[in-house]
């Protein structure tokens, strides 16, 4: 919903979902496998005409740094006249600086950042403030760490995802 919003918003032609492959700073080992994860964004994705995704980050064993993923996406667009836009949460201004290469990284694409329940406003002497532009939209009390606890304790999660993606979590056996 948040992706549609924004693609609507700043008038995209596409949003290109890519999960990440092996994260920087999360602990790997407690991340639902790829294969589970691509699945589930291929059946959340397809029903809209905008939305595309990329295993770009699967098909690499080393560390996933976002920096690296958008030269790459880059190289392969070079000859036309595509313009990059990395949307994210809001809470990620307040880590960017920690990002691998961020000066390099706004270079390459413009940062969008929406907002997320539970976090204020950022504040103007955050570094990198200034080069996040910020899009209004619903406030959405939902996250993925909710819908595994919710399976885990056996309720339901009927509208919090789609349903193709509760089947193909039931059918799986995810987050049990």
């Amino acid at each position: 919903m948040i992706a549609e919003l924004i693609r609507d918003e700043l008038s995209l032609d596409e949003v290109l979902f890519i999960p990440v492959g092996t994260h920087a700073i999360k602990n790997n080992a407690s991340i639902t496998p790829a294969k589970h994860r691509l699945a589930m964004l291929q059946i959340a994705l397809s029903t809209n005409d905008h939305f595309e995704l990329s295993d770009i980050e699967l098909k690499s064993e080393a560390i996933s740094y976002t920096v690296d993923t958008v030269r790459l996406l880059k190289n392969d667009t070079a000859n036309t006249n595509t313009d990059f836009f990395f949307l994210t949460g809001i809470d990620n201004i307040y880590s960017f600086h920690l990002w691998k290469a961020p000066v390099d990284l706004l270079k390459l694409c413009q940062f969008v950042a929406f907002g997320r329940p539970g976090y204020k406003p950022v504040s103007d002497d955050t570094p990198f403030r200034d080069r996040f532009q910020e899009v209004e939209i619903p406030l959405l009390e939902i996250s993925s760490s909710q819908v595994r606890r919710r399976i885990s304790e056996g309720k339901t999660i009927r509208y919090l995802v789609q349903r193709g993606v509760e089947r193909y979590i039931r059918k799986n056996e995810l987050y049990r």
